[in-house]
């Protein structure tokens, strides 16, 4: 397996989005915006409840 195989679905996956989005016009958009940012939300509440349960080095 080279870096090709493994970079070659990425590349398919951001095309079809850029497509998806070129077809859907703001709709889209707003829909992949939605997601990414609940995403974010998500991870960043999951990153503060590790950090809270952490004892420190000192």
């Amino acid at each position: 397996m080279n870096l090709q195989d493994i970079l070659a679905p990425i590349k398919s996956l951001f095309l079809w989005t850029f497509g998806l989005a070129e077809a859907g016009n703001m709709k889209v958009n707003y829909v992949l915006m939605a997601l990414i940012f609940g995403a974010l939300v998500y991870w960043t509440s999951r990153l503060m409840r590790y950090e809270s349960s952490e004892t420190p080095n000192r």
